[in-house]
C-alpha cells in the first residue's frame, strides 16, 4: 500500500488523506459498464439456478385428494382431509413444476365404486396397490416415495336429503338518540335450502347469520351478511349470504284528533250509546311515517259481547294502529262511558 506524508510529516495511507477521491473512484468503477456487469450477474444466476434445478431432491407436498364414483343418491357423511401429505423424488425442475401444477393434474384419487356405506382406507397400502390413482402431470418425471399423513381415512356414506330452513339474523342495530327503526327488517332471502347427509339435515332447524353490530345509526342499514356455517359438516347451501335492510328515521310526534269510537257486536234487542263518541291521542313514529297518518288509520272500538259487564259503565277502548308506530300516548279521554238506553221490542 502506498503511503504519503501529511503536512506534519506523518505517514498515512492514501485513502486516509484523500477519502473523497477514493469514494469517487469506487463509484466510477461501480457504475462503469453497468449494463455489462448486470448481464454477467444475471447469466451467473441463470447458470446457478439451472445447476441447482438439475440435481435430484426429495420434497414433501400437500396433494389434493379427489373422491370419485360415489353411489347415486348418497353423499359422504364423515369429514375427510382435502389433501394428503406425501413425499416425491425428482429433479429440482420437476419438483418446482409440481408446486405450481393445477389441481386436476396433480392429485390422489380414491374410488368408492365398491363401497356401500362405510370403509376404512389404509392410505399407504391403497396407493401402493393402486399407483394409477396417483395423478401427476405427463411431462413431469418424479417418483412417489411415501405417504406422510394420514395413515387411514374413514369414509362413511349417507343418503342425500334436502330441507328448507329459515334464516335467523344475528344482527344488532343501535340507533343514535332521536332516531328509531321503522317496520321490521327485510331479509332476502329469509330462508334457504340445505342439502347433505340425511342424518345431519334432520338436526338442522334454522341457520344464523354471522354476528353484525352497528352503533349510532342515523341512516337506513343495507348490508350483505354471510351465513354462519362453521358448525356445518358436508352441508351445501343454496345461498351463503343474505341481504339485510332496516329502515331508520328521525323520530317525531303528532296528535290525531276526533277518532271515532265504534261499538261492536251489539245485540239486536239492545240500543247502546258511547260518550264521548271520539277520542284523541298522540303518536310517536318516524317523521316520514307521520306525514301520511290520519285519524282513519286508527281503529278505536268497544266489543260489547266481550267486554260488557252488568253494573259497569266506564271502559278502556281497544286501539289498533299501523305497525310502524313506535308508541301511542296521551289518549283523551282514557275511558269511555257505555250506556244501555233501553231494550228494543
Amino acid at each position: 500500500m502506498k503511503v504519503y506524508k501529511t503536512k506534519d510529516n506523518k505517514k498515512k495511507p492514501f485513502y486516509m488523506i484523500y477519502p473523497g477521491i477514493v469514494l469517487e473512484n469506487i463509484r466510477k468503477s461501480f457504475f462503469t459498464n453497468i449494463g455489462t456487469k448486470i448481464g454477467v450477474l444475471i447469466f451467473a444466476i441463470i447458470i446457478w439456478f439451472y445447476t441447482i434445478l438439475g440435481n435430484t431432491y426429495s420434497y414433501i407436498f400437500d396433494v389434493p385428494l379427489n373422491i370419485i364414483n360415489i353411489e347415486e343418491g348418497k353423499i359422504i357423511k364423515t369429514r375427510i382431509p382435502d389433501k394428503i401429505q406425501s413425499e416425491f423424488t425428482g429433479k429440482g425442475i420437476s419438483l418446482l413444476y409440481l408446486l405450481f401444477a393445477p389441481k386436476y393434474s396433480f392429485k390422489f384419487v380414491i374410488d368408492l365404486q365398491s363401497i356401500r356405506w362405510f370403509y376404512d382406507f389404509p392410505i399407504k397400502e391403497y396407493f401402493d396397490n393402486n399407483p394409477e390413482k396417483i395423478i401427476t402431470p405427463r411431462n413431469v418425471d418424479v417418483k412417489f416415495d411415501q405417504i406422510i399423513w394420514p395413515d387411514t381415512i374413514h369414509i362413511e356414506l349417507d343418503k342425500v336429503a334436502k330441507k328448507k330452513i329459515p334464516v335467523v339474523p344475528n344482527i344488532e342495530i343501535v340507533e343514535e338518540p332521536g332516531f328509531a327503526k321503522i317496520d321490521n327488517p327485510i331479509i332476502f332471502p329469509d330462508s334457504i335450502t340445505i342439502s347433505g347427509p340425511r342424518s345431519s339435515i334432520k338436526q338442522i332447524s334454522q341457520i344464523m347469520t354471522e354476528k353484525f353490530t352497528k352503533n349510532n345509526v342515523t341512516t337506513p342499514v343495507n348490508v350483505d351478511i354471510f351465513l354462519n356455517v362453521k358448525d356445518l359438516k358436508n352441508i351445501s347451501l343454496s345461498h351463503n349470504q343474505i341481504n339485510y335492510f332496516q329502515e331508520i328515521e328521525l323520530i317525531g310526534e303528532k296528535i290525531i284528533e276526533n277518532i271515532p269510537v265504534r261499538i261492536l257486536n251489539v245485540p239486536l234487542d239492545k240500543k247502546i250509546t258511547v260518550s264521548p263518541s271520539v277520542i284523541s291521542l298522540s303518536i310517536t313514529a318516524g317523521v316520514e311515517v307521520l306525514k301520511n297518518l290520519g285519524l282513519y288509520d286508527f281503529d278505536v272500538t268497544f266489543d260489547y259481547a266481550k267486554s260488557w259487564e252488568n253494573g259497569k259503565s266506564k271502559y278502556i277502548p281497544d286501539i289498533k294502529s299501523p305497525q310502524n308506530i313506535i308508541s301511542i300516548g296521551n289518549i283523551t279521554p282514557r275511558q269511555i262511558e257505555i250506556r244501555v238506553l233501553k231494550e228494543r221490542n
